[in-house]
């Protein structure tokens, strides 16, 4: 409602404008006659020509008027310097025009002598606008024209194309990123490197940047602005031949990446095997390290998969922050259960820093106690003898 009435005030602007202008506009000396000469069109603008065949020069104002008189276009006026002498009379003046007209009129007005009469003499003319084939040109845009993505992640752009012409296929050229940045442009999660379109259709993919596990040719936390080249078929194969991406005229998107640092946490066991009997204790040393460029905050240790009865000391389970670079110790002390059942056993511990975590496992070999062994002896003996007896009592039957 508030567009409509803001375009109603400008139109009713210019006419006022327009009526004060051509009133104070000094009529020509002579006659002066107006005609429309010649016009072209592109499919976006109107070019019209108007010649004055008359004897004097004069002002014309023009305007482009849809069936009912509304005006359209831009300008909403256009004035023009006309001589009278014929043969160099001619003003040439542009209109844009939206898309959705196939026919204009054309309103040119100016004053004209007679006599001692001054007359205002208003012409009209109607074009039929041809129907106007739009060569195949893509024009690029993105969502998400700036992108922060930590190191050793990926970073993922939205990018839009709309085809503005007749039908044809683009080519990808990624220009400005450092070689240890690798691009990729996908279609869901199909990987392209070119891209079909119909006329006038439009389709949206997704531009796939991965990033190293350290810096390599960039700094992290300055922006990298790099840039996305759209080549027609005959671009590319002039792209092929040596020609610049700067002088094809291909369509561009220029993007931004901010690399991000990240924590990387390690983790080492002192020792990664102990041979114990049930009940008895194992020691060992954690080391948890941050490789990565990015301090590892609030690290927590835990520990999996072990057996039932077990108890795990972790001292400390919990380490505020890991410096990049940086690594901590951390004492583990295992305590077995008293019936721990002779076997091998594995659990896991875990340094764990948001999204990011480190594991590593711990083998256990619980071997008989002695208690257990005089058990077996005594069982096997008992298992002899009884067989023993066994045997001499069928020796006597």
């Amino acid at each position: 409602m508030n567009a409509c009435l803001s375009r109603t005030a400008k139109i009713l602007i210019a006419v006022a404008l327009f009526t004060t202008l051509i009133s104070r506009v000094p009529p020509a000396k002579a006659s002066a006659d107006v005609i429309l000469w010649d016009y072209k069109y592109d499919g976006e603008n109107l070019e019209i020509q108007l010649m004055n065949i008359g004897d004097n020069s004069t002002k014309v104002y023009v305007s482009l008027r849809d069936s009912a008189g509304v005006i359209v276009g831009y300008p909403l006026y256009n004035v023009g310097a006309m001589d009278g002498n014929w043969g160099s009379n001619a003003s040439t003046l542009t209109f844009k025009l939206p898309e959705n007209y196939r026919s204009v009129n054309v309103v040119f007005e100016y004053y004209v002598e007679k006599g001692v009469e001054i007359t205002k003499v208003k012409g009209q003319e109607t074009i039929y606008l041809p129907e106007v084939t739009k060569p195949f040109r893509v024009s690029l845009s993105s969502s998400t024209p700036s992108v922060q993505a930590e190191l050793d992640g990926t970073a993922s752009y939205q990018v839009t194309l709309t085809n503005e012409g007749e039908a044809g296929h683009v080519d990808f050229i990624v220009r400005g990123l450092p070689s240890s940045i690798t691009p990729g442009f996908y279609i869901g999660s199909q990987k392209i490197l070119s891209v079909a379109l119909e006329k006038e259709e439009s389709k949206t993919l997704t531009l796939y940047l991965y990033l190293p596990s350290s810096p390599s040719g960039f700094e992290v936390g300055k922006e990298i602005g790099f840039d996305v080249f759209a080549l027609n078929e005959n671009q590319m194969e002039a792209y092929k031949n040596g020609a610049s991406l700067d002088n094809l005229g291909a369509s561009t998107l220029r993007l931004y990446l901010i690399p991000e640092g990240a924590p990387a946490l390690g983790l080492s066991l002192e020792n990664q095997f102990a041979r114990v009997k049930a009940g008895e204790e194992i020691h060992t040393t954690a080391m948890v390290s941050n490789t990565g460029t990015q301090p590892a905050e609030d690290v927590e240790l835990n520990v999996k998969d072990l057996p039932y009865g077990w108890s795990i000391f972790i001292n400390p389970d919990k380490i505020s922050s890991i410096d990049a670079g940086e690594k901590t110790n951390v004492d583990v002390i295992v305590v077995l259960s008293d019936d721990a059942a002779p076997g091998r056993y594995e659990f896991t511990i875990t340094a764990t820093s948001g999204s990011y975590s480190a594991s590593k496992s711990f083998e256990v070999r619980v071997e008989e106690t002695g208690s257990s062994q005089i058990l077996w002896m005594f069982a096997i003996i008992f298992a002899v003898i009884i067989v023993a007896g066994i045997m001499v009592k069928f020796r006597r039957r």
